[in-house]
């Protein structure tokens, strides 16, 4: 069974309205690698998936390659930028560092940065793939 990491946030658009965008974080032991953002106040609520290292490095600097980009502002905001799929939409916005800082930190005490693949069920992968 995975263990889940859960944290609530706000995030405020980038630019136009200046509305606070009600945000959860996930990540799970289930997908070591990955961070998962929950959008549920959209029209439609959406799921946003990147990975746990994007968002270290954009804590810092700027980091992302695709659909994904994240990068400090200030040193109290972090910009996430997100493409739509179809590249045809981009959502850009500001969270809280210490917010993003803090849930990470707790990610990394679960699963320690390079350890993520220990907990892979490899054998079992394997064997999937090949039925």
């Amino acid at each position: 069974m995975a263990d889940l990491i859960t944290a609530r946030t706000a995030m405020r658009h980038h630019v136009g309205p200046r509305a606070d965008v009600p945000v959860e974080l996930y990540y799970s032991t289930g997908d070591p690698w990955a961070i998962r953002c929950y959008f549920p106040k959209e029209p439609v609520p959406v799921f946003w998936a990147f990975g746990r290292d994007l968002l270290a490095e954009g804590l810092v600097g700027p980091s992302g390659d695709g659909d994904v980009h994240i990068r400090p502002v200030d040193g109290r905001t972090t910009l996430l930028a997100l493409c739509g799929p179809t590249g045809d939409g981009i959502a850009a916005l500001r969270a809280p560092t210490r917010d993003l800082a803090a849930f990470l930190t707790r990610t990394h005490r679960l699963v320690p940065p390079g350890a993520e693949g220990e907990l892979v069920d490899w054998d079992g992968c394997i064997r999937r793939l090949l039925r």
